[in-house]
């Protein structure tokens, strides 16, 4: 840290020296002086200081906040409130409040209080300290307490719910004991007596019964009707628990249980999942009717399945405007589009400031952030970057971007600031071609597409080396240890432990040798091939028996799980920009073959 801060001091001194011989003083000063409080905040803040975070640009937030965060620990809670703005921060919310209680604005402190209480999700620590003052005046009563119990149940944080139930006064203590039980063996539900809060714990057992046990869940379901142990409410939950379970498992009875659910209870994503069954069900009519129905009926998915539907109907000319207008869009359903038209693709591209005279004006940042980075101080080189990209105009955002891929080969770096709005349509930037001599070799040794390589890494890591993801893959290509100690010894590719899934020669080694098992799987189906990549190849196979493939697109989009659907969409996408990248004619016919085996 102490070699960290001499750094910084360095650039400020290199800036104070250069600033007014550049030609851009105002950001270079303004850059300087933000690292300088970033880094010794204020006892005492200057008018200059005040002024500095007293706006809305990026950097003058990231200040901010951090002084917030300064003032809390400090408990001046009344320059909390003074300096206060609205922040995405959770734990910067729940200070908030609690400043204004400090402060004497009870009413509004309450009111935010009790804003931030009534979720199902658990909330920072800062949130206790309002919390418990309000607990103690009763503020927070057994009602607002067992509305939480509800939505922890509703959301699954089971110790959440639990340990509300002991902030309660109930006249039985041993409420939490009851729901330990139900949340181990969710049939005691049956012996519950009527109350409110025994309603949240069978609504809660039910649910759990529907994918456990689904006849003792029907049969519990009408014990409740009989005894009235649900409110009106808990039933039409229940009912769109159920419709949604077994439309997802593709069970034939599912539009009864959908037209069970009132319209007042639809949720968006109940009704997603509605028009994804009549997609399976080539409902056409049905499903032009539930797009309508959707707030999200502009999106580009349900524009698509409308002029599907429509093209369906025989209302070709009708599809063909709405395929147009998605055709000029670079991404998977514009891509879908113009394969439905049998034109061409398109590719929104712009190319990304080279110009290296761009970034002169800032060599004492750049030359810090190189430093930081050669010394494998990634962290604190990437916070700077982060910070430094901020507030560039758009030209110097793309001559940066375009210096961490080219001066100092930072990929995964340079595409994360390229998701940028202003440079969405640099290719070069988004979609680097890193790596490109060991994604050829492997790519001819393997017999994988460079494109589909290329389209992994960005998914799978966006050309992060080092990351990890929260289940354990490694590298560019997320492999498991465990999968590549396999494909290791089956191809006979040296490898000794999981750091070696670092090195980006290893990883694309055995991630394309990974691919080429795949292939020989599923018959070099590649859209097979990629859900197995992703998904695991047991459950594609299960996937392949319980989900009949008609056409791929239907097939896509009304898989179970949310995430392959997702990735295999943004990986055929990318699929089409490398092949483009690569000068190649891009194509996704080899996704779309019928054969599924």
């Amino acid at each position: 840290m102490k070699k960290l801060t001499r750094m910084l001091c360095g650039v400020c001194l290199a800036m104070t020296t250069c600033a007014s011989t550049l030609p851009d003083p105002s950001y270079i000063e303004r850059f300087m002086a933000y690292l300088s409080w970033k880094n010794h905040l204020p006892t005492e803040a200057s008018p200059a200081f005040l002024a500095f975070i007293d706006h809305k640009a990026p950097l003058s937030r990231k200040l901010r906040e951090k002084w917030l965060y300064a003032l809390a620990k400090a408990e001046q809670w009344d320059k909390f409130v003074a300096h206060y703005q609205p922040s995405q921060d959770k734990t910067l919310q729940c200070y908030e409040q609690f400043a204004l209680y400090q402060e004497g604005h009870h009413e509004q402190a309450i009111a935010g209080a009790k804003a931030l209480w009534l979720t199902g999700k658990i909330q920072p620590d800062a949130c206790d300290k309002i919390f418990d003052v309000l607990l103690q005046k009763k503020i927070i009563d057994n009602d607002l307490i067992l509305e939480r119990v509800k939505l922890a149940l509703e959301k699954h944080h089971v110790e959440l719910a639990k340990y509300l139930i002991t902030q309660a006064d109930l006249p039985n203590p041993h409420e939490k004991h009851a729901l330990e039980m139900i949340q181990r063996q969710p049939s005691r539900i049956a012996s519950l007596e009527p109350s409110k809060l025994h309603s949240h714990y069978y609504l809660y057992g039910l649910k759990r019964l529907v994918s456990s046990n689904p006849k003792q869940a029907l049969k519990l379901w009408e014990e409740a009707k009989r005894r009235n142990l649900l409110d009106a409410d808990q039933k039409q939950t229940f009912l769109s628990h159920l419709a949604l379970y077994r439309a997802l498992r593709n069970q034939p009875d599912s539009s009864e249980w959908f037209d069970q659910v009132e319209p007042a209870s639809y949720s968006e994503g109940l009704l997603d999942w509605q028009i994804r069954y009549s997609l399976r069900q080539h409902e056409w009519a049905r499903v032009k009717i539930l797009i309508q129905r959707s707030s999200n009926q502009d999106s580009p998915a349900w524009q698509y399945w409308l002029a599907r539907a429509d093209e369906a109907l025989g209302n070709p000319e009708k599809a063909r405007v709405l395929y147009q207008t998605l055709a000029q869009q670079r991404q998977y359903y514009g891509f879908l589009a113009s394969v439905r038209l049998k034109q061409p693709m398109t590719f929104e591209h712009e190319a990304a400031s080279t110009d290296p005279h761009i970034l002169e004006p800032y060599h004492p940042i750049t030359d810090q952030i190189k430093q930081l980075y050669t010394e494998h101080q990634r962290l604190e080189a990437s916070r700077m970057a982060n910070d430094f990209i901020s507030e560039l105009p758009k030209e110097k955002k793309s001559a940066f971007v375009a210096w961490l891929a080219d001066d100092l080969h930072w990929t995964g770096k340079s595409v994360y600031l390229s998701g940028e709005k202003e440079l969405a349509n640099q290719l070069n930037l988004r979609f680097p071609l890193a790596h490109r001599s060991l994604v050829k070799h492997y790519s001819k040794q393997f017999d994988i597409p460079e494109a589909l390589i290329y389209a992994i890494i960005r998914q799978e890591s966006a050309f992060r080396d080092d990351v990890v993801s929260p289940v354990g893959a490694h590298g560019l290509m997320q492999l498991m240890p465990t999968t590549a100690k396999q494909v290791a010894r089956r191809e006979h590719i040296t490898y000794s432990n999981r750091e070696a899934l670092f090195s980006p020669n290893t990883n694309i080694n055995l991630g394309t040798a990974y691919l080429n098992h795949l292939a020989a799987r599923f018959d070099r189906n590649p859209l097979l091939m990629v859900a197995a990549y992703n998904a695991g190849p047991q459950q594609v196979n299960r996937w392949i028996k319980t989900h009949p493939v008609e056409d791929i697109d239907v097939w896509i989009d009304t898989l179970p799980w949310a995430e392959t659907r997702n990735y295999l969409k943004a990986v055929m996408a990318f699929y089409a920009v490398y092949q483009h990248r690569l000068q190649q004619t891009p194509s996704l016919e080899p996704f779309m073959q019928q054969k599924m085996t």
